[in-house]
Protein backbone atom coordinates (compact mmCIF):
# COMPACT_ATOMS: atom_id res chain seq x y z
CA UNK A 1 0.00 0.00 0.00
CA UNK A 2 2.95 2.36 0.45
CA UNK A 3 3.43 2.68 -3.31
CA UNK A 4 -0.09 4.14 -3.73
CA UNK A 5 0.42 6.98 -1.22
CA UNK A 6 2.20 9.38 -3.67
CA UNK A 7 -0.43 8.56 -6.31
CA UNK A 8 -3.27 9.41 -3.93
CA UNK A 9 -1.52 12.59 -2.81
CA UNK A 10 -1.07 13.66 -6.43
CA UNK A 11 -4.79 13.16 -7.02
CA UNK A 12 -5.73 15.35 -4.06
CA UNK A 13 -3.63 18.42 -4.87
CA UNK A 14 -4.97 20.72 -7.63
CA UNK A 15 -1.52 21.98 -8.66
CA UNK A 16 -0.42 18.71 -10.21
CA UNK A 17 0.74 18.17 -13.76
CA UNK A 18 -2.70 16.93 -14.80
CA UNK A 19 -4.44 20.17 -13.84
CA UNK A 20 -1.70 22.19 -15.55
CA UNK A 21 -2.19 20.18 -18.73
CA UNK A 22 -5.94 20.79 -18.58
CA UNK A 23 -5.40 24.54 -18.17
CA UNK A 24 -3.00 24.61 -21.12
CA UNK A 25 -5.58 22.69 -23.14
CA UNK A 26 -8.36 25.13 -22.20
CA UNK A 27 -6.24 28.18 -23.09
CA UNK A 28 -5.17 26.61 -26.38
CA UNK A 29 -8.81 25.77 -27.11
CA UNK A 30 -9.83 29.41 -26.52
CA UNK A 31 -7.04 30.69 -28.77
CA UNK A 32 -8.01 28.30 -31.57
CA UNK A 33 -11.72 29.17 -31.31
CA UNK A 34 -10.92 32.90 -31.47
CA UNK A 35 -8.69 32.32 -34.50
CA UNK A 36 -11.38 30.29 -36.26
CA UNK A 37 -14.08 32.84 -35.42
CA UNK A 38 -12.01 35.63 -36.98
CA UNK A 39 -11.42 33.53 -40.09
CA UNK A 40 -15.16 32.96 -40.65
CA UNK A 41 -16.22 36.60 -40.18
CA UNK A 42 -16.57 37.01 -43.96
CA UNK A 43 -19.23 34.28 -44.03
CA UNK A 44 -21.55 36.35 -41.84
CA UNK A 45 -21.94 38.97 -44.59
CA UNK A 46 -24.75 38.56 -47.11
CA UNK A 47 -23.01 38.47 -50.48
CA UNK A 48 -25.34 37.59 -53.34
CA UNK A 49 -22.53 37.65 -55.89
CA UNK A 50 -20.64 34.99 -53.95
CA UNK A 51 -23.65 32.97 -52.80
CA UNK A 52 -25.81 33.23 -55.92
CA UNK A 53 -24.42 30.31 -57.93
CA UNK A 54 -24.26 28.10 -54.83
CA UNK A 55 -27.64 28.78 -53.25
CA UNK A 56 -27.95 25.25 -51.85
CA UNK A 57 -24.75 25.73 -49.82
CA UNK A 58 -25.68 29.15 -48.44
CA UNK A 59 -25.68 29.53 -44.64
CA UNK A 60 -28.99 30.87 -43.39
CA UNK A 61 -28.10 30.91 -39.69
CA UNK A 62 -25.14 33.30 -39.73
CA UNK A 63 -27.05 36.10 -38.01
CA UNK A 64 -27.47 33.83 -34.96
CA UNK A 65 -23.73 33.11 -34.62
CA UNK A 66 -22.25 34.36 -31.38
CA UNK A 67 -18.79 34.02 -29.93
CA UNK A 68 -20.02 32.58 -26.61
CA UNK A 69 -21.89 29.81 -28.43
CA UNK A 70 -18.70 28.73 -30.17
CA UNK A 71 -16.80 28.54 -26.88
CA UNK A 72 -19.61 26.64 -25.17
CA UNK A 73 -19.83 24.19 -28.07
CA UNK A 74 -16.07 23.69 -28.18
CA UNK A 75 -15.94 22.77 -24.52
CA UNK A 76 -18.73 20.19 -24.63
CA UNK A 77 -18.18 18.76 -28.09
CA UNK A 78 -14.41 18.86 -28.14
CA UNK A 79 -12.77 18.94 -24.77
CA UNK A 80 -14.81 16.47 -22.75
CA UNK A 81 -14.74 13.60 -25.30
CA UNK A 82 -11.02 14.14 -25.90
CA UNK A 83 -10.26 14.10 -22.19
CA UNK A 84 -12.29 10.92 -21.76
CA UNK A 85 -10.53 9.30 -24.71
CA UNK A 86 -7.09 10.27 -23.43
CA UNK A 87 -8.01 9.04 -19.95
CA UNK A 88 -9.23 5.72 -21.33
CA UNK A 89 -6.06 5.33 -23.41
CA UNK A 90 -3.72 6.09 -20.51
CA UNK A 91 -5.79 3.91 -18.17
CA UNK A 92 -5.66 1.03 -20.64
CA UNK A 93 -1.92 1.39 -21.01
CA UNK A 94 -1.43 1.42 -17.24
CA UNK A 95 -3.69 -1.60 -16.84
CA UNK A 96 -1.78 -3.49 -19.55
CA UNK A 97 1.54 -2.59 -17.94
CA UNK A 98 0.28 -3.79 -14.55
CA UNK A 99 -0.91 -7.06 -16.11
CA UNK A 100 2.45 -7.54 -17.83
CA UNK A 101 4.31 -6.93 -14.58
CA UNK A 102 2.42 -9.50 -12.51
CA UNK A 103 4.97 -11.84 -10.98
CA UNK A 104 7.96 -9.75 -12.10
CA UNK A 105 10.68 -9.11 -9.49
CA UNK A 106 10.53 -5.54 -8.12
CA UNK A 107 14.27 -4.78 -8.22
CA UNK A 108 15.13 -6.27 -11.61
CA UNK A 109 14.44 -5.08 -15.15
CA UNK A 110 11.70 -6.73 -17.17
CA UNK A 111 12.55 -9.81 -19.17
CA UNK A 112 12.53 -9.80 -22.98
CA UNK A 113 8.94 -11.10 -23.29
CA UNK A 114 7.48 -8.48 -20.98
CA UNK A 115 9.49 -5.69 -22.59
CA UNK A 116 8.29 -6.79 -26.04
CA UNK A 117 4.62 -6.90 -24.94
CA UNK A 118 4.80 -3.40 -23.44
CA UNK A 119 6.73 -2.08 -26.46
CA UNK A 120 4.13 -3.44 -28.87
CA UNK A 121 1.33 -1.84 -26.90
CA UNK A 122 3.12 1.51 -26.66
CA UNK A 123 3.82 1.57 -30.42
CA UNK A 124 1.23 -0.61 -32.17
CA UNK A 125 1.79 0.85 -35.65
CA UNK A 126 5.56 0.57 -35.72
CA UNK A 127 5.72 -2.90 -34.19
Amino acid sequence: MDTWVPYLQAQLYPDTLTSQIIWVYVILNIILIEYAYRKIEFLKEKNEKRDGPFWSYRRLDTERWARWKFHFGAIFTGMIPRCLLVGATVGGFLLWTKICSIGAPQNEPYGPLRRELIRRLANPIGS
